[in-house]
């Protein structure tokens, strides 16, 4: 109750700090003892991750691909940053290279901008270098969708959230109030 790690991430950047300077089995006694403080999905996956990188720098990667296969399934786009990017190592490490991939893919579609998120792309297309894989920098812009799907996409959110903004619109999320703005102005 007195720690000054309050969340689950806290533990995980601690576990990484620990196991990058040697003191694996440090950051598994940590979080054993932090396990019984927290029961929501995303702080139980945060510990699952830490878990696994702190078996991962002691060799045991058996016990790794254990703590990642019992930790909960939640979406990637439910994750915070740090979790996701410690998540996709621990994957790439243990040899689930697939499972891996999807969190990168949706790690960079979530968060593009996030530095955090940049430099764990760019380690994992260096490990796919490394590995044979040509990899091509695409240096325009890509639109995520098409100008019809746009029209639907943003319209459809002008239709169905514009009863919400009288009560909500200070509590919305910008991106959404900026796509029923756009939404607002298609006509057909």
């Amino acid at each position: 109750q007195s720690s000054p790690l309050q969340e689950s991430g806290d533990y995980l950047l601690v576990a990484n700090a620990l196991t990058s300077n040697g003191k694996a089995q440090e950051a598994l006694n940590l979080i054993g003892a932090a396990r019984g403080r927290f029961s929501q999905t995303q702080d139980v996956l945060a510990l699952a991750v830490a878990t696994s990188t702190s078996y991962l720098a002691l060799g045991q990667t058996d016990k790794a691909s254990a703590a990642l296969a019992n930790a909960p399934d939640i979406p990637i786009k439910e994750m915070a940053p740090q979790v996701a990017i410690a998540l996709s190592k621990a994957l790439y490490k243990t040899g689930a290279n697939d499972k891996a991939d999807a969190v990168i893919r949706q790690l960079v579609q979530n968060n593009p901008d996030d530095p955090d998120v940049l430099r764990a792309t760019r380690a994992a297309l260096a490990a796919w270098e490394a590995m044979g894989a040509e990899i091509e920098e695409v240096t325009g812009k890509i639109d995520w969708i098409e100008y019809e799907g746009r029209v639907l996409y943003q319209a459809g959110f002008a239709v169905t959230c514009a009863q919400y903004l009288p009560k909500w619109q200070n509590q919305m999320d910008p991106v959404t109030l900026a796509f029923m703005d756009r939404g607002g102005k298609f006509s057909l």
